[in-house]
């Protein structure tokens, strides 16, 4: 998990498409009445998925997996468009008048920009992994501190959700994760503990293998780089190199987190061993 930012894009769709969700949120919230299902359109927030996977390079943000290179990746609302189940699964309920009745979940977010993300079928959808089949996946889970907002007009910032969002301005990984050598991410915070285990970030085995994989392959390919520049190879034999590299380190490559953990270890270790410092991104 590393850290997205959701910059205005100078795109005639996106402008069309931000002019359509605006609209339609409007409209959600003027003809809304409590108790009433709410009819959402799909497409409509399912148009966003191009923006959102430029957003992150095409990866999954939570996990980092690619999405379209092997799935079509589900457009996920971070905060649920319907039913919500708290951290024990149970069905959040709210009061509402004299009643208490079930949480109607954030429709009035289904088509704002700030929450949606890309996200691989994995991350989103609760499914059985291992050998033991445990579950995991966000669903509808969604799990907060303190008071939960219900109503459009309620305040979102007196919530304190414990899912971690990669959009949020604040977010720095290395608050909450140590990326480590075989491809697991211990955290370091609740939220992160609560993000781990309801995604499955270090039960599904394939993802754990191909991070550990990623972690190799970065301190590989910049010992390549060192060997070769100390040898006095010529530029562009290196400019390859070079570029995945610097890939990795802006976290344009998958599982970019444990390849930027990786570079980490073996710049420290090459400045320990020769008094070379090497400073990422690579001139």
């Amino acid at each position: 998990m590393i850290p997205l930012c959701r910059p205005e894009l100078a795109d005639a769709a996106w402008t069309s498409w931000r002019a359509s969700a605006s609209q339609a949120m409007k409209n959600l919230v003027s003809h809304y009445k409590p108790g009433q299902d709410v009819e959402l359109q799909e497409a409509l927030y399912q148009e966003a998925k191009p923006f959102l996977l430029s957003l992150s390079n095409g990866k999954c943000a939570y996990c980092e997996s690619p999405i379209a290179a092997n799935q079509p990746g589900d457009v996920e609302h971070y905060r649920p468009k319907g039913r919500i189940r708290d951290e024990n699964g149970k069905v959040v309920k709210f009061k509402f008048e004299d009643d208490e009745v079930e949480h109607p979940g954030y429709w009035w977010l289904a088509y704002d920009w700030r929450n949606l993300l890309p996200s691989c079928t994995d991350c989103n959808r609760r499914r059985r992994h291992g050998q033991d089949g445990a579950s995991a996946g966000k669903g509808d889970y969604f799990a907060v501190r303190g008071q939960r907002a219900a109503l459009p007009s309620d305040d979102l910032d007196q919530e304190q959700a414990l899912l971690l969002d990669p959009t949020e301005p604040s977010f720095n990984p290395k608050e909450h994760f140590e990326f480590q050598q075989d491809g697991k991410m211990r955290p370091l915070t609740e939220e992160a503990r609560h993000s781990c285990e309801l995604l499955g970030l270090n039960l599904r085995e394939a993802l754990v293998g191909q991070r550990e994989l990623t972690y190799l392959q970065a301190q590989q390919a910049f010992m390549a780089l060192f060997i070769q520049a100390t040898s006095g190879a010529p530029a562009t034999s290196l400019a390859r190199v070079r570029e995945q590299i610097n890939d990795m380190w802006s976290g344009r490559s998958a599982y970019s987190a444990f390849a930027q953990r990786g570079l980490e270890v073996v710049v420290d270790s090459i400045y320990k061993s020769t008094g070379t410092r090497f400073k990422l991104p690579l001139p």
